[in-house]
């Protein structure tokens, strides 16, 4: 869980897709992210850039992807 601290939600965008809604940006840590998909009940969600254009959107599954694979690795 300490290595969501560490990333961006840019690490793990997904720029070929659009969402509408509020979005993620991408400077937010993982952990916040995963933050607003459990206050959300959402499994994916828009991603803006540092001016607020949609970049992409996030997948909850990427984020446990990401930290299945970093605690195989331990």
């Amino acid at each position: 869980m300490r290595l969501l601290s560490l990333r961006e939600v840019g690490d793990y965008l997904r720029p070929d897709e659009r969402l509408a809604g509020e979005g993620l940006t991408v400077t937010m840590t993982l952990r916040e992210a995963l933050s607003q998909f459990v206050a959300r009940r959402c499994e994916t969600l828009p991603v803006v850039d540092a001016e607020g254009r949609p970049c992409g959107t996030l997948h909850f599954a990427d984020l446990l992807r990401q930290e299945m694979s970093h605690e195989g690795a331990s």
